[in-house]
């Protein structure tokens, strides 16, 4: 765009994005990370108290890096796009790599 242009103002014929489906899929996902961050204060923190509610966050911390470095070491394995499928289809039948694609959603 030149300097001298003005810029133009969006169209107001906006098309969503987003199906029905999708959107209903985003909303049940802010649940579900809503409840992450509000379960430890509400449910987690009288009941096991301070400790343990930091001693279980630490240990789920620890777990998901443990998964996280999993992966880490799959994606510099197998550089190619499809992740956990690629490597179950190279290694196993392709059934086996659909249901094992299918288990990580």
């Amino acid at each position: 765009m030149r300097l001298d242009q003005k810029p133009q103002a969006p169209s107001l014929g906006a098309k969503p994005y987003l199906s029905p489906l999708a959107a209903w899929a985003l909303a049940f996902g802010c649940s579900v990370g809503w409840g992450a961050f509000v379960m430890p204060g509400t449910t987690f923190l009288p009941i096991a108290g301070p400790l343990g509610s930091v001693l279980g966050l630490l240990i789920g911390a620890f777990v998901m890096f443990v998964f996280g470095f999993c992966y880490h070491c799959l994606m510099k394995r197998y550089p190619d796009e499809g992740g956990i499928y690629t490597y179950s289809k190279k290694h196993w039948a392709v059934t086996t790599a659909f249901c094992a694609r299918g288990c990580c959603f």
